[in-house]
């Protein structure tokens, strides 16, 4: 998300939340504006100056959840500016994930791809993250460790996989045939 985006989401009402951790995660992120720590005098006066954020009790929110994300360990300070912290990046990379999306061609190519992982226990976060996040993608679970997409959907699980370091654990393969056809074609309008 640009800077243009993440500040139009301050007007109106202010998400809460996850989704305001996200919004001023993104805006530190991505802003070429920069916010200065609550230590120095009056720093949190210039908040006023940013579009969506005139209204006092506003910016009492934002000063809250600076300090929160701060003391949570999302923020860092440098310079006397607040900066994204390996914690906080995590955070928004993580966030992106579950943005991604399958892009459907106008005809399916009558491929199925079929994603097989077999995820130790010691990586549980990592397992439960990929199936929720291969059901986003709109993934038919096949079995408990076997989801089916007619699309081509590696690009996104190459990023999952990366992210959450599950390349060596998970496996696609392309078929034309998949037994149970009749019932999966269905569920994706084919």
């Amino acid at each position: 998300m640009n800077e243009k985006e993440l500040l139009k989401k301050l007007t109106g009402k202010l998400p809460s939340g996850r989704d305001f951790t996200v919004l001023i995660l993104g805006l530190i992120a991505v802003s070429a504006f920069v916010f200065v720590t609550a230590a120095a005098p009056n720093a949190m006066q210039y908040l006023r100056f940013i579009p969506g954020l005139e209204d006092t009790r506003k910016r009492r929110k934002m000063q809250q959840k600076l300090y929160d994300l701060h003391r949570s360990g999302y923020l860092a300070i440098a310079g006397g500016k607040y900066v994204l912290s390996i914690k906080g990046k995590k955070l928004l990379g993580e966030e992106d994930l579950w943005n991604l999306a399958v892009e459907k061609p106008k005809k399916w190519d009558g491929v199925w791809r079929i994603v097989l992982f077999d995820i130790p226990t010691k990586r549980e976060n990592g397992r439960r993250a990929l199936r929720l996040l291969l059901k986003n993608l709109g993934c038919f679970q096949y079995q408990k460790s076997v989801f089916i997409h007619p699309y081509n959907i590696y690009p996104q699980l190459e990023e999952i996989m990366k992210f959450y370091k599950l390349a060596s654990y998970v496996d696609v393969i392309e078929t034309k045939m998949i037994t149970r056809e009749d019932e999966v074609k269905p569920r994706f309008n084919l």
